[in-house]
């Protein structure tokens, strides 16, 4: 009988069907004892002594120390899209299929950045915290229809968001290292381009060691003072240090994340006493539709691999 590990606390926790599916094929599903997301030394104390032949994983660091100590390892199954926390080359090395359901969370994570996109401009949040306490201001916003968003990254949830976008009567403008035959009517520019003429400038790129700290004091600088900037993809992205002196010092409008280079952030983090910025719990793919898919892909990816 194959053993799957599952860390991904999401995993079939909406509908019992992906466990129910792994099991009938013969499949004993063991749940981590460890709440994640886990790090590196967690990992380790859950899988040693132990034989596991499939890691169904979420947030949690699986390096090169947990692949080459997960004994039996045959597949790696990721329940989200994002594969930044695995060690990728090192399971190439060893043999090991690293697998995910990318694609199925573009249309919820694009919604959400559509709603940070209103709320910014519209300034809802501090509109609310006005009324709750006992006031009646009236909050001047912005427009969406007939401004430029400009998209840094092309791929499922970049194609999204634009078409949403236009939908709505922006104009899309995007940067991507790989330009795609049909781009859908999104006109595509140079990356300075896009941060010196977008009204809205959307982060939908993987973080790597060449797009980490992507955005920084140069980028924003080339921002328009009235421009707002979004991040649904990695927190890694941005240079938190520079977004926030941008942001307290007004040279942009504001910025709505769901992302951040430490999830949860501490206390003090100083971006979430800034009244024009937005930070939500990284749930852009937290939809009930998204995580019952993303589980019963995650279950079929491991069953593919090893039937």
């Amino acid at each position: 009988m194959y053993r799957v590990l599952v860390t991904a606390r999401s995993f079939a926790s909406l509908d019992e069907k992906p466990k129910k599916i792994l099991e009938e094929n013969g499949f004993e599903v063991i749940k981590s004892p460890i709440d994640g997301p886990l790090k590196e030394k967690d990992f380790l104390e859950v899988v040693q002594g132990q034989e596991f032949h499939a890691l169904l994983v979420g947030g949690d660091q699986v390096t090169a120390k947990v692949l080459e100590g997960t004994k039996e390892l045959k597949v790696v199954s990721m329940h989200g899209a994002g594969l930044d926390k695995i060690d990728t080359e090192k399971a190439k090395e060893l043999g090991i299929p690293v697998l995910n359901a990318a694609g199925l969370n573009a249309p919820a994570v694009a919604e959400l950045t559509l709603a940070l996109m209103f709320a910014l401009a519209r300034k809802m949040i501090p509109a609310y915290r006005s009324v709750c306490e006992g006031r009646w201001d009236r909050f001047m916003g912005n427009s969406l229809e007939g401004k430029k968003l400009a998209l840094i990254g092309f791929g499922n949830i970049g194609r999204k968001v634009g078409q949403l976008a236009q939908g709505i009567g922006m104009e899309v403008l995007a940067y991507d290292i790989a330009k795609p035959e049909d781009s859908g009517g999104v006109e595509f520019v140079s990356m300075g381009t896009c941060f010196r003429e977008g009204d809205f400038i959307s982060l939908h790129a993987p973080l790597t060691a060449e797009t980490k700290n992507l955005v920084k004091k140069g980028k924003l600088e080339m921002m328009k003072k009235t421009a707002f900037l979004v991040n649904t993809s990695r927190g890694g992205l941005i240079d938190e240090e520079a977004l926030f002196q941008a942001l307290k010092e007004r040279t942009i409008a504001g910025a709505g994340l769901d992302v951040l280079k430490e999830e949860p952030p501490q206390k003090d983090n100083p971006l979430l006493n800034l009244d024009n910025c937005i930070v939500t719990p990284h749930m852009g793919a937290r939809t009930y539709d998204v995580v019952k898919a993303v589980s019963l892909i995650a279950a079929e990816n491991i069953i593919k691999t090893l039937k």
